[in-house]
């Protein structure tokens, strides 16, 4: 093998560990890129999840605030009886409401 063989051999190892350094180098770019990219949508399903948790505790308190004032006025409701004083036709009946 003759010396300038040897030397344009050196060269193109030279210039394939540069390339080689700089793919790395792009590499690892990219791999940081992607696990930022990762943990973006991790904490983006987190948000996410937690708005709604907090969502459904707001409703599900709601529905139950709904629920115990259904059912004190349903309670009102079956506790109301009108009564005539005298046995007979009732021909004016007068209402008095309660404010609640």
């Amino acid at each position: 093998m003759s010396e300038i063989e040897v030397l344009r051999l050196r060269r193109e190892v030279s210039r394939l560990s540069g390339e080689r350094a700089q793919v790395s180098a792009r590499m690892q770019r990219i791999l940081a890129t992607i696990a930022e990219a990762e943990n973006r949508i991790s904490e983006v399903a987190l948000e996410f999840k937690n708005d709604v948790r907090e969502e459904l505790s707001r409703t599900t308190s709601r529905i139950n605030t709904l629920i115990e004032s259904s059912r004190g006025l349903l309670d009102r409701v079956e506790q109301t009886a009108l009564v005539s004083p005298v046995k007979g036709t009732v021909k004016q009946l007068f209402l008095i409401l309660l404010a609640g």
